[in-house]
């Protein structure tokens, strides 16, 4: 197939997308092929204007311009969350935000199309980082910790226990080999019963973490209390109320392209991530500075 390329470099995908104009031509469907050729006209002239606004003057390399584009994308970052929790966010989780930047800019150019994805990348940040600090220092805790029911429970508070019994039995399942982390929306309900007093009864696991963390960081609960409020919080639109877990999910899978109006719960979504009173991102590198003093 040739040398390695990339795809700002290579017009095959240009060629590709030419191509499904011609075909439908060819099955007479003449007003479909227009409009493709139009739409790919109109995408081809927003890459000039990306270029022209982000590389040299004496350039033509969109690569370049993507480059620039994510420089400008980690000056913004650095400056919203502030350097300290830019620099403690895992590399993957960096790369997303820039990632995201550069989605968004691609977005507003109409080069690209879905909002959803930048959804996702910022729910993921969260979900990643959250599955640092709530499961994956306290693997070999969770493999050695049992659930039991008291005998004593009442039929009302039965529910509330099972509930707990899937959150522990998820961690249990997460913490075999080969691990994998807890998704965002498994993560919610186990920062809700970090310091829970049914979740107490019937395991000892949080108690175990919560004391050991506690040496390290005295307010450790309940800064994870104020982290779980802020992953269950609702942002209002119009008729729709979605959280985090709600936007990551929908995000994440065909089919919900129209499930939200994207663009609108962007901004809300940055607020959590860095701006105060919630940063949650920097509250979750808070309680990552206590875990990183754990040998």
């Amino acid at each position: 197939m040739g040398n390695p390329t990339t795809a700002f470099k290579d017009d095959a995908l240009w060629k590709s997308a030419e191509l499904i104009s011609d075909f439908l031509d060819e099955l007479g469907r003449h007003e479909e092929s227009s409009y493709v050729k139009e739409e790919l006209k109109q995408r081809k002239e927003k890459v000039k204007e990306i270029i022209t606004e982000y590389s040299a003057v004496d350039t033509q390399s969109i690569t370049e311009a993507l480059e620039n584009i994510r420089l400008v994308g980690e000056r913004f970052w650095v400056e919203y969350l502030v350097s300290h929790v830019w620099n403690n966010l895992s590399e993957v989780s960096r790369r997303e935000l820039l990632d995201a930047f550069v989605a968004e800019i691609m977005l507003k150019k109409g080069i690209l199309k879905g909002w959803s994805q930048v959804i996702l990348s910022l729910c993921k940040v969260i979900e990643r980082e959250m599955g640092d600090i709530l499961f994956t220092k306290w693997i070999e805790i969770i493999r050695s910790t049992e659930f039991s029911v008291p005998s004593d429970i009442s039929n009302r508070l039965l529910k509330r226990v099972q509930s707990r019994e899937f959150t522990f039995n998820t961690l249990k399942s997460c913490a075999k080999e080969p691990v994998h982390s807890p998704t965002l929306g498994q993560l919610v309900f186990v920062a809700k019963f970090w310091s829970d007093d049914t979740m107490n009864r019937c395991t000892p696991l949080f108690l175990k973490i919560n004391d050991f963390a506690k040496s390290y960081d005295p307010d450790f609960s309940e800064k994870m209390t104020a982290l779980s409020f802020l992953l269950e919080e609702k942002h209002s639109y119009n008729d729709e109320q979605p959280t985090l877990v709600e936007l990551r999910n929908a995000s994440a899978h065909p089919g919900h392209e129209n499930d939200f109006t994207w663009g609108e719960h962007i901004s809300w979504l940055k607020e959590v991530l860095g701006k105060p009173p919630r940063e949650a991102l920097k509250l979750i590198v808070t309680l990552k500075d206590a875990l990183n003093k754990i040998a």
